[in-house]
């Protein structure tokens, strides 16, 4: 039987659908934002983060094992310490309080210090709202989805516009929708309006400098577990496999890579929950002699 080619307008029109399709099949692929948030939530919840929890771990910083050792104590609601002793008795505290970290070194100030902290709070949240909140805080952009590979399986990519799956434009509306949504369309601004508009965005970009790169959280496919955060100003955070400590599953280690540093890892040697009250997470436990406030077992 001899084939006969399809003709040019009917092979763009294949071509065409076939590229909408495939756009729209990988969006599909993926489940709808509010319940990977939930679903994250649950998995936060199951392994048994979804209250205040400590860490202890050890600090290797690039090639060096054994540099400190250090408590990290993390609350649900975005409160976050960590303490680190180290050789000669050197003290370090890490202080989280809403965004803002505040570092002491033996009672003092630090300037320009490494970064310790991670926002495990991502990995406490209780609800799929409180996920969206939290996303949205570390000024992560929740309009941008993509898959990525992660280790031996495939993660969900949230924020990065590069990578992110083109949504399928929705298909047009017909009859009585149509004409309520252009009742519903704002009137048109004048010319000069829009133009003000314009150069006040260009003024205040001006002054505000270059915008900051959007961050990014990756979430493993399946377990909807988190297994990396990049802050986009050059601090990256890549969580390890869940580890068991009784019935808490915390990542065994906390890989910390700066522009320009050596990587910081921190291995997970225990894990426990714990009553965190405020007063374990203010200024003067921060720049305090003494260890702060004790912080009981439940």
């Amino acid at each position: 039987m001899r084939a006969h080619a399809l003709p040019r307008p009917m092979v763009f029109s294949v071509l065409l659908f076939c590229l909408f399709f495939a756009a729209g099949s990988a969006w599909a692929y993926l489940p709808s934002p509010e319940r990977i948030y939930r679903a994250m939530a649950a998995a936060n919840k199951a392994d048994g983060r979804d209250g205040a929890i400590q860490l202890k771990l050890k600090l290797q910083i690039g090639d060096r094992p054994g540099v400190a050792t250090a408590e990290l104590i993390s609350h649900p609601s975005g409160l976050a310490r960590i303490e680190l002793r180290a050789a000669g008795g050197l003290v370090e505290r890490h202080l989280l309080q809403g965004d803002t970290v505040t570092v002491s070194r033996n009672g003092q100030l630090v300037e320009n210090p490494r970064t310790f902290l991670p926002p495990l709070f991502l990995l406490q949240a209780q609800s799929g709202p409180l996920v969206l909140s939290i996303l949205e805080s570390l000024s992560v952009d929740v309009e941008s989805w993509g898959l990525t590979p992660c280790g031996e399986t495939d993660c969900l990519l949230i924020g990065d516009p590069d990578q992110a799956i083109a949504r399928p434009d929705p298909p047009p509306l017909r009859g009585l929708d149509a004409w309520a949504a252009r009742r519903a369309e704002p009137p048109t601004s004048a010319p000069e309006e829009d133009a003000a508009e314009n150069d006040a965005g260009l003024r205040a970009q001006d002054l505000e400098g270059e915008p900051a790169a959007s961050a990014r959280v990756w979430v493993e496919r399946g377990r909807y577990e988190v297994r990396g955060y990049a802050d986009g100003y050059g601090v990256e955070i890549r969580l390890g496999p869940l580890a068991q400590f009784g019935p808490l599953q915390v990542p065994a280690w906390i890989q910390i890579e700066e522009k320009d540093r050596a990587p910081a890892r921190l291995e997970v040697v225990a894990a426990e929950r714990v009553n965190a009250p405020g007063a374990a997470f203010t200024q003067e436990w921060l720049f305090a002699p003494a260890p702060g406030p004790a912080v009981q077992n439940p």
